[in-house]
C-alpha cells in the first residue's frame, strides 16, 4: 500500500503525516515509528471495519516506486480512563504451507475482563471395555493385548533367524537360537520385572548359585542362555533390505509398538477432563543421533519422550523427541506439532489441558481454544505476541496484573517469591484464597492454584516408574525404549485397577507381585523348596566314598563346582540319590539337595 492511500484510509491530517518517516529509496528494509494517537482517532481507527479486515501486503509498492514495508508495531495508548491498552500485530503460521506469507493478525488487549467462552466436557470419562475379572493380570492383558505378543514373538524370531545365519563364530550363542512361543514371552516379562524388585549388578548374577546371589525362581523359569538371546533379538519391525533406502521415520523399529499401545489405550478408557502435557527423560549414554543433555532433569542425558497424561499419572499419548528430520519431532515450530499431534484425539470435548511454558503460546492458546480447548500454564515473557505492559510491569510482593485479549484469553503476572506469567483460556485473574505450610492464609491466582493441582501428571508418572525400575542398560536404543513402554504398560494396569468401583485399593508391589506369579508360574512349576519335599529326600545323609584296595580314598568330582567350570575333587557323594553325585561337604551338598 502506498504512502498516500495509507494516509487516506486513516484520514490522517497533513500535521498527523510524521507517523510515516521519509523512507530512502533502495532495496534495504526500511524502518517505521509511531506515535501516540489521540482518542478520537484510535476510536475512529478501532470502528472502521474495513481497515480492521482488510489483509495487507507484507511488502507494497508506492506511486514512486520505493517498498513500504509494514512491520509488527505496537501503539500504547492512554484512554480517559486511564486503561492501558496494546494494539500490537502478529503472524501466525498455524496451518499455512511452507512459504506463504503470514497473514497479519490485530491482537487488542485491555485490562476490563471478558469473559472467555464456556466450553462444556462432554467425554464420558472411565474404562470404555471392562476386563472378564478383577484379577490384576486380567487389568495387565487388558493393556498388553495379543496383537502386541504377537508383534513381539514374530519381529524377534524373524531377528533371531537374521543374527543366527550372520554370526560365524560356531560356539557363538546365538547359534543356539530357537524360536520362541508367547508363553516364553510371557516368563521373559515376568523375569524383567521381577528385576525390577531384585537388584542384582548384571544380568547374569540372577543365575548365579553362591550364597551372595542365589534367586532360585530365575533359574527354574527359564535358563540364562535363553534370556540373554531373547533379550539380543527382541524386536518391533522387520529391517529395510540390504543396500536398500532407508526408512524416512528415524523410529520405524520403535513405532510399531508405540501405535498398538496408542490404539489400545484409546479403545479401553476415555480420560477425565483434565489433561497434562510434559516432557521426560529416559536414561541413555551411548551414541544416539536424537539423544539429549538437559540440565534440569535427573537423568541430563538420554532420550526424551513429550508425554500425556492425566494428572493421577496415568499415560495416555507419548512420542519420542528424534530430531529436526522428523515432521512431528523437530524443525521449526516443531513444539506446536507436538502439541497438536499429542491432542489430537481429544479435539472438541471440553479439555483442559494443563502445560509449562515450554511450550504456551498466545499463538497455540488461541487454536486450542478454536478446538474447543482450554488452556492453562505458565508463559515465558519473551514469546511473540506477549502484551509488553503486564509482561514488563514491576511488581512487588503479592500484586497481580492481568490483561485480556478478544477471545477471552488472560495473561497474568503475579509475584509471589518470584514473577510467576501465566496464561489460561479458561480461568481469568480472580484470586483464591489458600493456606500456607505456615498456617498463614493468603491469596494466589486461580489458574495458579489449577496448574499446581493438575500439572504433576507426569512427574506422578515419573514417579511410579522410579519404584521399581526394570530398564537395563543395553546397546540397543530401541529396546531399552521397548523395556520402558513394558513398564508403563504395568503402571497405567495398576492405576485403571484401582478404579475398580467398591474394591479396596491394592498396594504397587501386591499388584507387581501378582501379574509377575501368573506370567512365570502359569508356565512353569513352582519350585520345590525343603520343607516341602519327602521325608526321603530330606534325610539323605552325606557318605565318604570308599576306600581303594591300598585304603587311599577314592575322589570324585564335585557336580555343583562343575557347572561353575571349576575342577573341585571331594571325598563325599550322597549315596542315596541315583546317580551318586560327588558334592563338597558344605554348601555344594545344599545347593543340590535344595534346588
Amino acid at each position: 500500500m502506498s504512502k498516500k492511500s495509507l494516509k487516506r484510509r486513516l484520514s490522517f491530517d497533513d500535521s498527523d503525516s510524521s507517523i510515516i518517516d521519509d523512507i530512502s529509496p533502495g532495496p534495504s528494509k526500511p524502518t517505521t515509528s509511531c506515535h501516540a494517537l489521540n482518542d478520537d482517532k484510535l476510536l475512529a481507527l478501532l470502528q472502521d471495519s474495513d481497515f480492521e479486515n482488510e489483509n495487507f501486503d507484507l511488502e507494497s509498492e508506492d506511486d514512486d516506486g520505493d517498498y513500504i514495508v509494514e512491520e509488527e508495531t505496537e501503539v500504547s495508548v492512554q484512554s480517559p480512563n486511564h486503561t492501558t491498552q496494546n494494539i500490537s500485530t502478529a503472524s501466525s503460521s498455524h496451518d499455512l504451507p511452507t512459504g506463504s506469507p503470514s497473514r497479519v493478525i490485530q491482537q487488542v488487549w485491555t485490562s476490563t475482563p471478558k469473559n472467555s467462552p464456556l466450553i462444556p466436557f462432554v467425554g464420558s470419562t472411565g474404562m470404555l471395555q471392562i476386563p472378564t475379572s478383577d484379577e490384576p493380570i486380567d487389568f495387565f492383558f487388558h493393556l498388553f493385548t495379543d496383537d502386541i505378543f504377537n508383534l513381539i514373538v514374530t519381529e524377534t524370531n524373524r531377528q533371531g533367524k537374521i543374527l543366527c545365519s550372520q554370526s560365524t563364530k560356531s560356539k557363538s550363542r546365538i547359534k543356539n537360537w530357537k524360536n520362541i512361543t508367547r508363553d516364553d514371552m510371557e516368563v521373559f516379562l515376568g523375569l524383567i520385572f521381577l528385576t525390577g524388585q531384585i537388584s542384582a549388578p548384571t544380568i547374569s548374577h540372577y543365575w548365579q548359585t553362591n550364597d551372595l546371589y542365589d534367586f532360585n525362581v530365575f533359574r527354574n523359569a527359564m535358563s540364562r542362555d535363553k534370556f540373554l538371546l531373547i533379550l539380543r533379538c527382541l524386536h518391533f519391525a522387520e529391517n529395510p533390505p540390504t543396500g536398500g533406502p532407508k526408512p524416512d521415520d528415524l523410529l520405524y523399529k520403535i513405532t510399531p509398538l508405540f501405535d498398538l499401545f496408542h490404539n489400545r489405550m484409546k479403545e479401553v478408557y476415555y480420560p477425565t477432563k483434565e489433561l497434562s502435557l510434559d516432557e521426560s527423560m529416559l536414561l541413555w549414554r551411548g551414541r544416539l543421533y536424537f539423544g539429549q543433555c538437559i540440565q534440569n532433569k535427573k537423568h541430563k542425558f538420554g532420550i526424551k519422550l513429550y508425554v500425556l497424561t492425566q494428572p493421577d499419572g496415568l499415560v495416555l499419548k507419548t512420542r519420542i523427541y528424534c530430531g529436526s528430520s522428523n515432521p512431528i519431532g523437530g524443525g521449526k515450530g516443531h513444539v506446536d506439532k507436538v502439541v497438536k499431534y499429542l491432542l489430537d484425539d481429544y479435539y472438541g470435548m471440553g479439555h483442559s489441558v494443563y502445560m509449562d511454558n515450554f511450550y504456551n503460546s498466545i499463538e497455540l492458546t488461541e487454536y486450542l481454544l478454536d478446538k474447543n480447548t482450554y488452556v492453562t500454564g505458565t508463559l515465558r515473557g519473551n514469546r511473540k505476541g506477549n502484551p509488553s505492559d503486564v509482561v514488563n510491569k514491576k511488581l512487588k510482593k503479592g500484586e497481580l496484573t492481568s490483561t485480556y485479549n478478544s477471545k477471552g484469553i488472560c495473561v497474568t503476572k503475579w509475584h509471589d517469591k518470584r514473577d510467576v506469567i501465566m496464561i489460561s483460556s479458561e480461568f481469568g485473574d480472580a484470586m483464591n484464597e489458600y493456606r500456607a505450610r505456615s498456617g498463614n492464609v493468603s491469596k494466589k491466582p486461580k489458574s495458579v492454584q489449577k496448574y499446581n493441582e493438575f500439572m504433576g501428571g507426569v512427574v506422578r508418572s515419573n514417579q511410579l516408574m522410579s519404584y521399581y525400575p526394570c530398564e537395563r542398560k543395553l546397546l540397543r536404543w530401541y529396546a531399552k525404549i521397548a523395556l520402558h513402554m513394558f513398564h508403563v504398560i504395568m503402571n497405567n494396569a495398576y492405576i485403571l485397577n484401582k478404579q475398580r468401583p467398591g474394591k479396596r485399593n491394592i498396594r504397587l508391589l501386591d499388584f507387581r507381585d501378582s501379574v509377575i506369579n501368573k506370567l512365570i508360574y502359569d508356565h512353569r512349576p513352582k519350585t520345590v523348596t525343603s520343607t516341602q519335599k519327602s521325608n526321603k529326600q530330606r534325610l539323605h545323609v552325606i557318605s565318604s566314598v570308599p576306600r581303594n584296595a591300598k585304603n587311599r580314598p577314592i575322589r570324585k568330582r564335585c557336580v555343583i563346582c562343575a557347572k561353575s567350570k571349576k575342577r573341585v575333587e571331594t571325598t563325599y557323594y550322597c549315596d542315596e540319590c541315583p546317580e551318586k553325585p560327588g558334592l563338597c561337604l558344605d554348601t555344594c551338598y545344599k545347593i543340590f539337595h535344595m534346588y
